[in-house]
């Protein structure tokens, strides 16, 4: 069976700039939350500096924080039907990855303030 009634992508944030040949909205983001508790996202924007390029970029954030992202018209909304599972989108998206590929910076969520000082030099 396809993945693709099983996942729903819902638009999270739409921006207020569409001054373009289109008059699309420049930014459009949609969000999958996986049970892992990783997300993927998916991104349709004009790139560049007046050229006009629209582009399609889908990323993968691991619940560590880890970050995968693909670009270059990669819009995993056109493949759910490829997929019988989370961890094949996953990997989709790993495997596409050219610009974000992992790294290991994990969230800062829950760290300590001393932590923080001594880290970044962050003050309150």
């Amino acid at each position: 069976m396809s993945y693709a009634n099983r996942c729903s992508f819902r638009k999270t944030w739409v921006s207020a700039y569409s001054d373009n040949d289109r008059g699309e909205p420049e930014t459009t983001v949609w969000h999958h939350h996986l049970m892992c508790g990783g997300s993927i996202s998916v991104v349709h924007r004009l790139t560049g500096w007046g050229y006009g390029v629209w582009d399609y970029e889908t990323g993968y954030r691991s619940p560590c924080g880890q970050f995968w992202l693909a670009s270059g018209d990669v819009d995993i909304r056109d493949c759910l039907d490829e997929f019988d599972s989370e961890e094949g989108m996953i990997q989709w998206v790993i495997d596409r990855a050219n610009n974000c590929t992992g790294g290991n910076r994990p969230k800062r969520i829950g760290v300590t303030p001393q932590w923080l000082e001594h880290r970044d030099n962050w003050r309150p």
